[in-house]
């Protein structure tokens, strides 16, 4: 509910603060004066797109704030955006002459998504535009849905027709797959055959490289090795041969003198360690092999593993790992035909589902509707349409199948009037008149308002196109609306301003060469001289039937 709104330096509005208490509050006021500000307004708290136009001339920002209290049922939407689930919220919107505008919601910043997202289950506005929107076929079946308390039952249907086009896709991707299974599988074959005829051993690549090497510089390392060897063992004056004559005549010395025995033990042991360099020189040289062949037959292998590092890598081990893949690749398209062919029955069984529940929401909306329409008929009645009949058609298909099911049911909805007898029932949209097409709306409002209850309703233009005995009916429907909810509502009527339970005037005025809004609320004198002015009648007898107006007004409400 809407608890208070106050309004800076918007368009002709300096400054306006208003409380505003639950119930009907007619809003009134000269042609021109400023009444649809009100509305703007209300449509800025709503997210509605802003400009610099709408800052008064002279100020750097507009400024609109709003305190509604929040209903246990939509402190969810709070939390939802991210604030603590609080009794009251307060909007705050600006509207800067240049620069990016801002929203605030219990002083945090949101944005125009979340304010829209918010303020859905707080306020809702009935213009000529929502009147519009009222022909728009497609939202008849949300309506009726709605009234019918469907929207679970919906949403299960949904998630299932959700879960039939997941299994429709898969199955129509296994089949694009299948059709191109061979020509994969042909391809896998030879690659893992080709991984597998050169059959590639872990860190075989880094050992033929070396042996690569090592191959390349045999005739260096045979000329090195053969140096080696002769310069410690196989020529005359060699190192071992030097160390020999060392060894004996240490030997001799430490006869003389046993201190220096140790030293001819380390002297003995490198001829030991020396003596062994030489053989494995020598064995190294014995099996260094210069053969060319196999030097060929080693850069023919690097050569083909480098070819699968090329091709499947770039790592040897990427190649194991694609190899791998491939095989498992290969299973599961030999496996596909059975995959095919179960998502198949569950697809079959999966639309039949679908099927089924749309035939079962079908037959609940058509058991809804009359419903509605019979609640439509009595509210109608209540605003001068004594012979009006309202209902909703329904296009279904005589055999439904899963093509004629959208993710909404299998029938197409429209609500259908005619508002005098020996006339056909015709779409919504054939209604010329605004007059009539604002009493459809007030009663399909009246008649949800009473099935679920409402939010705060903003109405404008509620009145357009009616004579003042249907004015009074439309009053005392909009009376009646607001005992489920408050209610807001721009009237030109007396008929209908006398009997809210709170009045406001909007005045248009002249300060220093520049016009302003200004909005009040009327007390018990003040509400008289309103409706006479609405009355356009300034004299006594005019005086004395706004009196009667508003205490005809207190005595219903008693």
């Amino acid at each position: 509910m809407l608890l208070e709104i106050d309004i800076k330096n918007f368009v002709l509005i300096e400054s306006a603060r208003l409380e505003i208490g639950p119930g009907f509050t007619a809003i009134t006021g000269e042609t021109g004066a400023g009444k649809s500000l009100l509305i703007k307004a209300v449509e800025m708290l709503m997210g509605a797109k802003a400009d610099s136009g709408l800052v008064r001339k002279g100020a750097k920002q507009a400024e609109i704030q709003a305190l509604f209290a929040v209903p246990e049922s939509s402190r969810n939407l709070l939390e939802e955006i991210g604030l603590e689930a609080d009794e009251e919220v307060i909007i705050r919107r600006i509207i800067p002459k240049e620069g990016r505008g801002r929203i605030y919601a219990n002083g945090s910043l949101v944005s125009i998504k979340n304010l829209k997202h918010l303020m859905r289950g707080l306020i809702s506005l009935s213009s000529q535009h929502e009147y519009q929107d009222l022909l728009n076929r497609d939202r008849h079946r949300a309506l009726l849905d709605s009234f019918c308390g469907l929207e679970q039952e919906l949403r299960a249907f949904q998630h299932q027709f959700q879960q039939m086009k997941q299994i429709a896709f898969e199955l129509k991707k296994q089949r694009k797959v299948l059709q191109s299974r061979e020509e994969e599988m042909e391809r896998l074959h030879k690659e893992v055959e080709a991984i597998n005829k050169v059959d590639p051993k872990e860190g075989e690549d880094s050992e033929l490289e070396q042996r690569l090497q090592v191959l390349k510089a045999s005739d260096r390392l045979r000329l090195l090795g053969e140096e080696v060897y002769r310069k410690l063992y196989g020529k005359r004056g060699a190192v071992l041969e030097v160390l020999a004559d060392c060894r004996q005549l240490l030997t001799k010395m430490s006869e003389l003198d046993q201190s220096l025995e140790p030293l001819s033990n380390e002297l003995e042991s490198s001829i030991y360690q020396i003596q062994e360099t030489a053989y494995g020189i020598r064995d190294y040289l014995g099996g260094l092999d210069v053969d060319p062949g196999l030097l060929n037959k080693v850069e023919e292998r690097l050569y083909a593993i480098r070819q699968l590092k090329r091709k499947f890598g770039p790592e040897l081990e990427d190649v194991f790992e694609y190899r791998k893949k491939s095989v498992q690749r290969l299973k599961e398209l030999e496996r596909l035909e059975n995959d095919l062919a179960d998502l198949e029955k569950a697809l079959a069984e999966n639309e039949n589902k679908v099927i089924d529940m749309a035939k079962t929401l079908y037959k609940k909306r058509l058991s809804g509707s009359a419903e509605l329409a019979k609640a439509v008929e009595k509210e109608l009645e209540d605003l001068q349409f004594y012979k009006a009949r309202f209902s909703a058609a329904f296009h279904v298909p005589d055999t439904p199948t899963i093509k004629d099911i959208t993710p909404q049911g299998m029938e197409r909805v429209e609500f259908v009037f005619s508002p005098n007898v020996g006339q056909d029932l015709k779409p919504l949209a054939s209604i010329a008149s605004g007059g009539e097409l604002s009493r459809v709306m007030l009663a399909l409002k009246s008649v949800f308002a009473a099935k679920a209850g409402m939010e705060s309703m903003v109405f404008d233009e509620i009145d357009a196109g009616i004579g003042g005995e249907t004015a009074a009916k439309v009053g005392e429907k909009l009376k009646k609306l607001a005992k489920f909810g408050q209610v807001l509502a721009i009237t030109h009527f007396p008929q209908i301003a006398a009997l809210a339970d709170t009045h406001i005037q909007v005045n248009k005025k002249v300060k220093g060469g520049t016009t302003f809004s200004e909005i009040q609320r009327l007390e018990d004198d003040e509400r008289i001289e309103e409706l006479k002015r609405m009355l356009g009648d300034e004299g006594e007898e005019a005086a004395s039937f706004a009196s009667r107006l508003l205490k005809e007004s207190q005595q219903d409400e008693n």
